[in-house]
């Protein structure tokens, strides 16, 4: 019985071989079937990935005897028995089919028509491409340049599932994160890669470090979290001349926060997304002085495969923080696209970041 479950579930989990999951087929040759004008994507194995997504390599089969019963449905999975690379790392993984009369397969896949009144095709397609339950596919394999497994040896292998209700509930979960998760990265790989074609620019020709101290302008309510980028209405100070000690931090600034984290070793940049308000003295507090795109340098700025290796050079370390070394912060240099390009990125951003919003919703 594990020991996190959904509310409502608390019966053990019981014990099911692979092929009790549905009906398996094994595929065949089709390749005298392959048109470039062909109705039906070919499901081979080079259409396997190491994250478990159809890979689609253009190749077409067209509707005739031999592919009639190779036609996948709905909800049906597909697993893969060859693998051409010793590591392994595509043998056993399965795709979940979303649509029906779309896809044919070739030799060398498995089909699987899963029993939908006991098992839930999402649930299986998780839990087969799980890393620790692929291996018990993976230690049955055989051979040395290409490695195999049989289904007949494999379909005998032991795994535990819930009853169907619960296995809906882990599946769509699972579904979700793993969504949330490839949103994440196509957002990492957008920021972190696509700058490698913009033009250099010293950040002493992007920003410029300002102390504009709180001339009382603003009070206790205006203090912004650095961290979390939201007005502290809750902030607790020793007295009213305290405040003026305090930064003044306005929209479209980046402020320095030092702390050490496992994703920002050497401290980071936030930007004021937010509007005016104050920021405690401990942090630096730099001003754009050229045109800019707030959506864009929010991501941007605070990107840790494009700062890291910046932060490196210019901070230092302390016990618990960073301190930053402003004035080698301004003579490093950052890729910069048009502000035409840095607004169309802004807007994809933040539809992206939209997207993992509702994705964590659902999730939680």
């Amino acid at each position: 019985t594990p020991n996190i479950r959904f509310r409502g579930f608390d019966d053990d989990w019981e014990q099911r071989k692979l092929g009790d999951f549905g009906k398996a087929t094994g595929g065949t040759s089709i390749e005298s079937e392959f048109s470039e004008d062909g109705k039906y994507k070919v499901i081979s194995i080079g259409s396997y990935s190491e994250d478990s997504v159809y890979r689609d390599q253009g190749i077409r089969a067209i509707e005739s005897e031999k592919t009639k019963n190779r036609i996948l449905n709905e909800g049906d999975l597909t697993m893969i028995l060859n693998d051409k690379t010793a590591s392994g790392n595509i043998i056993g993984r399965v795709l979940l089919i979303e649509k029906s009369g779309v896809y044919v397969y070739n030799q060398r896949t498995e089909r699987i028509e899963v029993d939908h009144e006991r098992f839930d095709s999402l649930f299986i397609y998780e839990m087969l491409n799980a890393p620790n339950i692929r291996e018990k596919i993976i230690k049955q394999s055989q051979g040395n340049t290409q490695i195999y497994v049989n289904w007949p040896t494999i379909s005998e292998t032991d795994y535990l599932v819930p009853r169907i209700e619960e296995q809906r509930c882990l599946g769509e979960f699972f579904y979700d994160l793993d969504n949330l998760i490839t949103l994440h990265q196509r957002k990492l790989n957008l920021i972190c890669y696509i700058f490698k074609t913009w033009e250099q620019r010293k950040f002493g020709e992007l920003y410029e470090k300002v102390s504009r101290k709180n001339d009382m302008t603003y009070g206790v309510n205006d203090i912004i979290s650095v961290a979390n980028m939201y007005y502290k209405q809750d902030a607790v100070v020793k007295n009213e001349d305290y405040l003026k000690t305090y930064n003044i931090f306005e929209l479209g600034d980046i402020a320095f926060e030092g702390n050490k984290s496992k994703n920002f070793a050497h401290g980071r940049f936030v930007e004021n997304t937010i509007g005016s308000g104050i920021v405690s003295h401990v942090f630096d507090v730099f001003k754009p002085i050229t045109e800019y795109d707030l959506s864009f340098w929010k991501h941007y700025i605070n990107c840790e495969g494009v700062m890291g290796p910046i932060m490196t050079r210019v901070t230092k370390a302390s016990t618990m923080m960073t301190n930053l070394v402003a004035k080698d912060f301004l003579k490093e240099s950052i890729r910069v696209p048009s502000i035409k390009e840095q607004k169309q990125i802004g807007k994809y951003l933040d539809s992206l970041d939209n997207l993992i919003t509702l994705h964590r919703r659902t999730i939680s």
